[in-house]
């Protein structure tokens, strides 16, 4: 799979669709369910974080509801790192200025820049529940796809 990722970024292409596991995979054996989500989680351990380093997005299509607890954290882990990034991303510390702006018309620019790079040592102290209610503030989509996360943020919940 890595070469296939690799191959498409050489050449260009700005989109690639792999399939990791369809709803028809449902239907195959529990240990064979069992070992593509092996796979899968072993994957998002070995690339997940060389991916987000390259730029390249990993996204997940379809139900995440049905996934292993293990496997499913996994994939929180790689959207809230890519969500991290995105924070830090400069169109984004503007545009989060010009809206606290709005609120809070003394607010530098530094602040609100500062705020969004330190965000790790709140986040780490927050409940689990609070974290799963930012993300779906601010998340509206997420897409895991092999090469790479796709998060569509909801413009509204910055």
């Amino acid at each position: 799979m890595r070469r296939t990722v690799e191959a498409a970024r050489a050449i260009g292409l700005r989109l690639l669709t792999l399939y990791a596991f369809s709803s028809d995979n449902w239907q195959r054996p529990r240990p064979e369910v069992s070992a593509l989500f092996s796979l899968l989680s072993a994957y998002l351990r070995d690339e997940a974080g060389r991916l987000a380093e390259r730029g390249i997005r990993l996204s997940v299509l379809g139900r995440r509801d049905r996934l292993p607890a293990s496997l499913a954290a996994e994939i929180e882990s790689a959207v809230v790192d890519q969500l991290r990034g995105l924070l830090r991303a400069p169109e984004i510390i503007i545009a989060t200025w010009r809206a606290a702006r709005l609120l809070d018309g003394g607010i530098t620019e530094a602040e609100v820049r500062e705020a969004l790079l330190n965000l790790d040592p709140v986040w780490d102290e927050l409940f689990p529940a609070e974290q799963t209610r930012i993300i779906q503030l601010l998340v509206e989509r997420v897409e895991v796809h092999p090469d790479g996360l796709n998060l569509k943020l909801r413009v509204d919940g910055l």
